[in-house]
């Protein structure tokens, strides 16, 4: 829950205290199935399925029955569940129901806060078939813990992410290698250019900077084959990108601009010049584009960028076409 600093309204105040989720928690009534329509057997598998997932991927210390076969009252409802919480010490309660409806499977799970009685996260989901109930617990597991309704639990080679939104910002680096598709004939008509870069990355909740200082190279092209050589070194280049999603799988849109020193060489035919020319410049570039980040919470990432590439320079001496394209990269960060 965000601290409230300085002088709260007494509307916020109430608002916090009603829906706030307890990531504070850290012992909580264990869910047991209420099944409705689904065979005792089903429903006692998915419930070791749904516990084993939750306790793999949060830090919650769920409570269970105290002994072989013992239950907890059968509660429908987050008041019950509430005192049951409170009589066992704990800080919360988790209720699961799960309901068949003709050949589809219905799961609904709720984080019951012990001291409030509200629900702080409700999740559901709904799978075709029984086959497809360790899917449903996997996902409402994992859902559970990106809502910030519990903290995640540290694995190798993941870190446990804060309570959301207030992650802190984390640093990384690492290379990034792709390609250049030139557009209208430009780069002095070379069809491609490989690209490579060491980047360094600083990442937040919702936004990625990226910047690439003196380590990114682009190049291309053949003289004799293609009548055209590229070369691009990139001296700063800054890409900053936004993300909607905090899932370990999320879209990104992002913008940049950077410094390059570019040289091209072009042998023209006639068209629009004849012979061996060459030109050098120092640019300003600007980018825009989108990818898929993934990995997102864990110690490394990978991301796939298609960019727009245009650097700010003419280039008349080889063709006038200047220096543009489609970029497709893959990046992998290591923080």
């Amino acid at each position: 829950m965000r601290h409230v600093r300085g002088q709260a309204t007494a509307r916020a105040i109430v608002w916090s205290l009603l829906v706030a989720t307890p990531a504070w928690a850290r012992t909580c009534i264990a869910p047991q199935v209420q099944a409705h329509g689904v065979e005792a057997a089903t429903a006692s598998g998915f419930e070791v399925l749904l516990v084993e997932e939750i306790e793999a991927r949060s830090s919650l210390d769920l409570v269970h029955p105290p002994a072989p076969g013992a239950r907890t009252p059968n509660c429908a409802d987050a008041e019950c569940a509430a005192r049951w919480a409170r009589s066992s010490g704990a800080d919360a309660a988790l209720i699961c129901r799960l309901t068949r409806l003709g050949t589809k499977y219905v799961v609904t799970l709720q984080l019951v806060d012990a001291s409030s009685g509200k629900t702080a996260w409700s999740g559901r989901t709904a799978v075709q078939s029984r086959e497809e109930l360790d899917a449903a617990a996997v996902r409402l597991a994992r859902d559970l813990v990106a809502a910030g309704a519990a903290p995640a639990a540290a694995s190798p080679g993941r870190e446990a992410p804060d309570s959301l939104p207030e992650r802190r910002a984390r640093t990384g680096h690492g290379p990034r290698v792709g390609t250049v598709y030139p557009v209208s004939g430009s780069y002095a008509g070379v069809p491609r250019l490989t690209g490579l870069a060491y980047a360094w990355h600083y990442q937040t909740t919702s936004f990625d900077v990226e910047t690439v200082p003196l380590s990114g190279l682009a190049w291309g092209g053949d003289l004799e084959r293609d009548r055209g050589r590229a070369r691009d070194w990139s001296m700063l280049d800054v890409y900053v990108t936004w993300t909607p999603s905090r899932r370990d799988v999320a879209p990104h849109l992002g913008a940049g601009m950077g410094l390059h020193a570019v040289r091209l060489e072009r042998d023209g035919t006639g068209v629009p010049f004849s012979g061996r020319r060459d030109e050098s410049a120092t640019t300003l570039g600007l980018q825009l584009g989108g990818g898929l980040s993934l990995f997102r919470t864990y110690d490394f990432r990978i991301g796939v960028d298609l960019r727009y590439l245009c650097l700010l320079h003419a280039f008349s001496e080889v063709g006038g076409g200047g220096a543009q394209g489609l970029a497709l990269t893959l990046s992998l960060q290591h923080r």
